[in-house]
């Protein structure tokens, strides 16, 4: 929306009776009674005087925008210190893990299918179901089932390596490929290491 915007502003140097009859209004480019409140201006005083409006960012003429842009540095800083620190943990994690994609292997070998067919142990009902009683039932029930959907958990992970892999494989080698570039996904860092295993 475009307005013509009429600027009266008092100026150093004028004669006090006429500052003092200078009276500064302000009018948004929004304001729905623009059309009227102009009308109003003009029938007291006369047509006003137009001309085009200026605009002035107020966070550049804040008296803070020094404070602003220190507060802004030191957290540049900071982010780059996490950065640097995110880096050298992650070369940490990232070059353990052909070792640990080898480990896991030989461990799927040992334990794979362990779980199929496992029997676990039946829970005998108490003979007087006392609040006690009961309270320690529930408890082992829980606990037994926890155990079997965790046993699911760890079968359904070596089936899906197992998926990619083959489990009659001879593993002869692994190593760390390029890593992906460290970014920022808003307030996440993130970066992705990848190891090839032959």
């Amino acid at each position: 929306m475009e307005k013509n915007v009429c600027i009266v502003a008092k100026i150093n140097g004028l004669p006090a009776p006429i500052l003092k009859s200078i009276s500064t209004v302000i009018l948004q480019a929004d304001d729905p009674t623009w059309n009227a409140k102009i009308k109003q201006y003009a029938f007291v005083a006369g047509s006003p005087a137009y001309a085009k409006g200026v605009y002035e960012d107020p966070r550049a003429t804040s008296k803070y925008a020094a404070v602003d842009k220190k507060i802004f540095d030191a957290n540049q800083q900071y982010i780059k210190e996490l950065e640097v620190i995110f880096t050298k943990k992650f070369n940490q994690i990232s070059s353990k893990l052909p070792q640990e994609l080898t480990d896991a292997i030989k461990y799927a070998h040992q334990e794979t299918g362990s779980f199929e067919g496992k029997k676990y142990p039946s829970i005998k009902e108490p003979a007087v179901w006392t609040p006690t009683a009961k309270e320690r039932y529930n408890d082992l029930a829980r606990q037994r089932a926890q155990r079997i959907e965790w046993d699911i958990v760890i079968q359904k992970n070596f089936d899906w390596l197992f998926s990619l892999i083959g489990k009659d494989n001879a593993l002869t080698s692994t190593q760390l490929v390029t890593s992906s570039q460290l970014k920022w996904n808003g307030p996440v860092l993130e970066q992705v290491a990848t190891v090839q295993a032959t």
